[in-house]
């Protein structure tokens, strides 16, 4: 029903052209996914994460409702097509547009989301399910980058032209930020939530540079991530059913026992990293080229977040099925136990082979 009740939502936020509907709408997304982390949750800080969700949620539509209430105020429409196209006012460079401005883009940047305002898709995906990562990372992160295309770009054209180097320049060192972040990490989850953040924010920067090339490929990255992170979610929440654990730490050498899930995660993997012959390397292509055009600086600094992607991406891979087979377990007294167990090995086949037929359409 929680699933049901998002879909009915998202149909609304798309086809909808009254500003004050999308807003409500809009921040209405995360509210199945809150009670599915609360539901379904099975860690004891999905309370911490539900509310960390709800909190980011009511500090964006602070921002976004202050908006609507401006708009409304001096221009008297909910229209999106009228403020599109009618009224030219909204053009003109002044500070009550560009307060207007502003807030939506804070707003819009928090569901994306971007640093500082990350913290809550980490946790939320830690503790949410894995039918929760998934619609996460495929359907509600892509309702920012929607409302973007809908609200911002056409509304306030002039003003993101204005100000596309410092808009770029936030979501460069939000990329960085995440990249390094990584490196600390060893909850596979929260490795791929931040593989998220890196590839949306890469995205965004392909729209702001204002080139075809660049635009187009940034629709491929929005369309490929979410299949590839869906994928990696799927394969992950499978390996936490089975053995009840995320740490990266504790596995080693799985290729030894599971010969199809290793084949499916190296796929996955090549997806998330823009090997050359997937269309995530296409759209990364088609962002450097144009951004090449726009700033070369700008596209050395963009290479350092990707090549930390592929790194980091293929340090998972090797970890998890190279090396000894070694799984390491804590029990409740907190001492370390080695478990080399034929039922988890069953379980763990078991179901990735009742679930091949789902990997493969993904």
């Amino acid at each position: 029903i929680y699933v049901t009740l998002l879909f009915f939502i998202l149909n609304i936020i798309f086809l909808t052209d009254n500003l004050l509907i999308f807003f409500l709408f809009f921040e209405a997304s995360l509210i199945p996914l809150i009670l599915i982390i609360l539901t379904f949750g099975s860690r004891n800080r999905k309370l911490y994460a539900s509310f960390l969700l709800f909190y980011y949620t009511i500090l964006g539509s602070i921002f976004f409702f202050i908006s609507i209430f401006l708009i409304y105020y001096r221009y008297e429409t909910f229209s999106i097509y009228s403020l599109t196209y009618h009224i030219s006012e909204l053009k003109i460079f002044n500070i009550y547009n560009t307060i207007i401005f502003l807030f939506l883009f804070l707003s819009f940047c928090i569901k994306i989301p971007v640093v500082p305002f990350h913290t809550w898709l980490t946790e939320a995906h830690v503790e949410a399910p894995t039918i929760g990562s998934i619609i996460l990372a495929s359907l509600i992160l892509k309702v920012g980058i929607f409302a973007f295309l809908k609200i911002l770009f056409p509304i306030f054209y002039n003003f993101c032209f204005f100000f596309k180097n410092e808009i770029i320049f936030i979501f460069v060192l939000s990329m960085i930020h995440s990249s390094f972040v990584i490196l600390s990490i060893f909850d596979m989850k929260k490795i791929i939530a931040y593989f998220s953040i890196i590839h949306m924010n890469f995205a965004m920067i392909g729209f702001f540079t204002f080139n075809f090339f660049c635009i187009e490929g940034s629709l491929l990255l929005v369309l490929t991530h979410s299949f590839s992170s869906t994928l990696l979610f799927f394969l992950i929440g499978l390996l936490y059913d089975s053995f009840k654990t995320r740490n990266l730490s504790y596995f080693s050498g799985l290729n030894f026992f599971y010969k199809k899930y290793t084949f499916y995660f190296f796929l996955a993997t090549l997806i998330n990293v823009g090997f050359p012959g997937t269309i995530t390397f296409i759209g990364e292509l088609k962002v450097i080229y144009g951004i090449l055009y726009y700033n070369p600086i700008l596209a050395f600094l963009l290479l350092i977040p990707l090549f930390f992607n592929f790194v980091i991406s293929m340090l998972l891979y090797t970890k998890l099925f190279f090396g000894s087979y070694v799984l390491e377990f804590y029990n409740q007294e907190k001492k370390a136990i080695y478990i080399n167990s034929l039922l988890q090995i069953y379980n763990l086949k078991k179901i990735v082979l009742k679930n091949s037929y789902l990997i493969l359409i993904l």
